[in-house]
């Protein structure tokens, strides 16, 4: 697996301004992932530290539901075996904030995906662990945007 990840980011960069904390939610890991020990703990553990130097706070998902509109990252990996030896990797930094939206005949307040990170790839059984590389990766996209909107 290569070690220049290419994320690609997409979402409203507005969405990312006046945020000093969010939370953060690592979604059930692939069977496949967590058989070669990797752990949900970890990658919360490993995006924290990535997000160390960004003008934010990691929190935990409980945290961040006593925050205004509650701003939740969620980090979803997906396997799909590709042939015996290798997964196709799908991994998804997902920023979930609540929304006003107005319509015509009312307004209301709802929880949606403002921003994202994601990033896509092959990797080889006995090497999924180096996926750590890539989730990162996400984790920096997230920093970087945040840290260009805060210009």
């Amino acid at each position: 697996m290569s070690t220049d990840t290419d994320v690609k980011t997409s979402g409203s960069q507005e969405s990312l301004s006046h945020l000093d904390r969010v939370g953060l939610e690592i979604e059930r890991l692939p069977n496949p992932l967590t058989e070669e020990g990797v752990t949900g703990q970890e990658l919360f553990q490993l995006l924290k530290e990535r997000l160390s130097d960004a003008p934010v706070q990691v929190v935990s998902r409980i945290g961040a539901l006593h925050l205004r509109g509650a701003p939740t990252l969620f980090l979803n990996v997906s396997l799909h075996e590709r042939d015996a030896e290798s997964y196709v990797y799908v991994i998804t930094l997902e920023l979930v904030q609540g929304v006003s939206v107005e319509r015509l005949s009312d307004s209301g307040f709802v929880a949606a995906p403002t921003w994202r990170a994601q990033t896509v790839g092959i990797t080889r059984k006995g090497q999924l662990p180096l996926l750590k590389d890539a989730i990162g990766a996400t984790a920096d996209a997230f920093a970087t945007d945040l840290a260009d909107n805060a210009k």
